[in-house]
């Protein structure tokens, strides 16, 4: 009885572990870094929240946003966690429109910026006010948690 149950959990830990572990690029896909001038370009939308296209239309979103709090979901496509969290931002996005907005990043197409926010763990929700992060969490939390954040850092 014992054993099955340690083998449940150890199971149950490995599926959580392997969604969210990140897989290795094909040595052979090459990636084309996106231009700078696609800053400028359409920026799609999934509701209230935007996805960021490229590291310069990432720079023009925080530097035209000085004194809103701006919320950055670092994500990959393939994490369930990732997925689990996205209604919910957007359910909190649209609440929260007053307050703050919210931008997803994809982890997998922008490195450079996941790695400037030292992203080690995904989701990985960024608060930012005047350019500067004023508060992170990394995996999915409660509602409240986001709320409490927007909350505490939309008024500073």
């Amino acid at each position: 009885m014992k054993k099955n149950l340690i083998i449940g959990i150890l199971s149950a830990a490995l599926v959580m572990i392997t969604s969210c572990a990140k897989p290795k690029e094909p040595e052979n896909q090459k990636t084309t870094p996106a231009t700078e001038n696609s800053a400028t370009a359409t920026k799609p939308t999934t509701g209230p929240v935007t996805l960021i296209q490229s590291e310069g239309h990432f720079n023009e979103v925080l530097n035209s946003n000085q004194d809103r709090l701006l919320i950055f979901d670092f994500y990959a496509d393939w994490c369930a966690p990732c997925k689990a969290l996205s209604p919910l931002l957007q359910k909190i996005a649209e609440e929260s429109q007053d307050r703050a907005t919210v931008f997803k990043v994809d982890v997998m197409k922008h490195k450079a910026i996941a790695q400037k926010y030292k992203v080690s763990g995904i989701p990985h929700v960024v608060f930012t006010k005047n350019g500067k992060t004023v508060h992170s969490m990394t995996g999915l939390m409660p509602k409240e948690a986001y709320i409490k954040a927007i909350n505490q850092y939309s008024t500073n």
